[in-house]
């Protein structure tokens, strides 16, 4: 039996899910933040920017593929848009999605929101290093740092 090769936009668009809403839903590959993801021209990039460039050319690489319906998952040209980096935080924070993974949320965190009270505690008494603070939490110096100084876990 042969293997009929798919062609790339066609592999693209066999990974979406079109809904009632318009929405086409991107049912692929998502990174660790739940973005959606598809390998294309050698190295992955968001899908709303590939199916962007699929119907109407590719975006300028300053420019930002926005989603007009808020749902990050949406691969529907007609609700994507280009803006820069600045309108579209605007629109995230306008329309009330700004809702970052912080402290004990973040996909990636190692410390608990004890443990960064427990090394602010433990610098502020004093004898006690960045560097030794880093070996004892299993952390980077510079994340010692940062929490010390307010530059990460601002609740912690």
């Amino acid at each position: 039996m042969s293997k009929i090769a798919l062609s790339t936009k066609e592999r693209f668009w066999a990974k979406v899910s079109k809904q009632e809403n318009g929405c086409w839903i991107w049912m692929g590959t998502k990174n660790e933040f739940g973005q959606a993801r598809f390998h294309y021209r050698g190295r992955f990039t968001t899908a709303p920017r590939v199916a962007y460039e699929f119907a109407y050319g590719p975006p300028p690489k300053e420019k930002w593929v926005l989603h007009q319906c808020d749902n990050s998952l949406c691969v529907n040209p007609a609700h994507l848009s280009l803006g820069t980096a600045g309108e579209n935080a605007k629109q995230r924070a306008t329309r009330g999605r700004s809702n970052p993974l912080r402290g004990e949320n973040a996909p990636a965190h190692k410390l608990t929101e004890n443990q960064v009270a427990e090394i602010r505690a433990k610098y502020a008494r004093g004898g006690v290093g960045f560097g030794k603070l880093a070996k004892e939490y299993k952390v980077g110096r510079t994340t010692i740092i940062h929490i010390v100084q307010g530059k990460s876990w601002k609740t912690g």
